[in-house]
């Protein structure tokens, strides 16, 4: 929901947005007491998608 009103406001000044995004959880909120999102997975995810991000804009220079 979030990054919808990004693209919007993006496309109204007419300028480039782009969003990338991890899961790190589950949305069943009966999952939630085991919810940790401290995990190495989640650590890896986010480092991967940093890695992404910044190749991604690189790649607009």
């Amino acid at each position: 929901m979030e990054k919808s009103a990004l693209f919007i406001i993006a496309s109204l000044r007419g300028v480039r947005a782009g969003s990338i995004l991890a899961i790190d959880g589950f949305a069943d909120s009966d999952l939630l007491e085991n919810y940790n999102p401290h995990t190495d997975k989640v650590q890896k995810a986010i480092k991967a998608e940093t890695i992404i991000a910044l190749n991604a804009l690189a790649s607009l220079k």
